[in-house]
């Protein structure tokens, strides 16, 4: 599959246009459990969007970094990406590992792959097994995972994502 590496450099930038309602903070909010590799994720902001780099793909990003839709992480510190090939939907994912993930779009298929970034962008490991369940979309993408990564860790956990129009590629 040709996303691999950095996919899309996810020291994201965020670009304008979060939605947002009462029950999802403009940087959204996770709890994660289980580390990966020794490596935990203490989750303090979650954004979902269209992916910055591959088109008709999407993004939820569970970041350590504080982040809104119109302002980019900042500081160190480690991200959890999961990756659509369509729009959220309220409905189960499989999760694959990234090189089973379809490379074009795929509206009728319920999959997704998973991502833990360093700063910087660098991937730690990569999703192998799992589930994400998508309970409500909107301005606020809500739901919960439980996901076995490369290197034998597992990370369980739940969001509330902020919706953003769109999402840029960090430097």
């Amino acid at each position: 599959m040709m996303m691999m590496g950095r996919v899309g450099a996810l020291l994201l930038s965020w670009a304008t246009g979060c939605g947002g309602d009462e029950e999802c903070k403009a940087g959204g909010e996770a709890t994660v459990q289980g580390s990966v590799e020794g490596r935990t994720v203490d989750a303090v902001s979650a954004l979902y969007g269209p992916h910055p780099v591959f088109d008709g793909f999407f993004a939820l990003v569970i970041d350590e970094r504080t982040m809104t839709c119109d302002a980019p992480p900042t500081g160190a510190g480690k991200s959890l990406v999961f990756i659509f090939c369509a729009p959220a939907a309220a409905r189960d994912y499989s999760m694959v590992g990234l090189e089973d993930l379809p490379e074009q779009p795929c509206p009728d298929l319920a999959v997704a792959t998973g991502l833990l970034e360093e700063e910087g962008g660098s991937d730690v490991a990569s999703a192998m097994s799992g589930s994400l369940t998508v309970d409500s979309t909107g301005a606020c993408v809500a739901g919960m995972f439980s996901t076995t990564f490369t290197g034998g860790g597992q990370l369980g956990g739940s969001f509330r994502a902020a919706a953003c129009e769109s999402l840029a590629a960090g430097p």
